[in-house]
């Protein structure tokens, strides 16, 4: 008897997760209130909608986290809260976006890795998605021309 091969639900990877997160909190910085979602360019040039779980704002500073979906191929990562905080360096350059890390990210300590030893330890492609994200709300919000 053959059984039915059933299909697996797709989810995301941290790294979108944190991408979604981090353009949430600049939209919402921006004056884009509620977002129940926020559209992410993926590395292979596609587009991903992701839920935005919740926004909030203290001073400058805006945190959005996002439920990492790791779809019907789950990880340690499924559902972990996958947050961002942005804030605006006015000593930093028009534009610019310093990824620093936070809680659960490490640090790289040695040389050999694609990343700079003292950096966080996040691999190329997240890292280039997040910027890229970012990117994409400062010139959706006109905060880079």
């Amino acid at each position: 008897m053959k059984r039915k091969k059933k299909t697996l639900r797709t989810g995301f990877t941290t790294g979108s997760a944190a991408a979604a997160a981090a353009k949430a909190a600049l939209l919402h910085l921006a004056g884009k209130d509620h977002l129940k979602s926020v559209e992410i360019p993926l590395p292979d040039k596609g587009r991903l909608s992701i839920p935005v779980k919740m926004v909030r704002q203290k001073g400058d500073m805006v945190k959005a986290v996002v439920i990492k979906d790791a779809g019907d191929d789950p990880d340690v990562t499924h559902r972990a809260e996958i947050w961002a905080i942005i804030q605006f360096d006015p000593k930093g350059k028009d534009g610019d976006v310093k990824i620093l890390g936070g809680k659960g990210v490490g640090r790289v300590i040695r040389p050999g890795l694609p990343i700079a030893v003292g950096e966080p330890a996040i691999n190329p492609t997240p890292r280039a998605q997040i910027e890229e994200s970012v990117c994409e709300a400062l010139y959706e919000t006109g905060l880079r021309g």
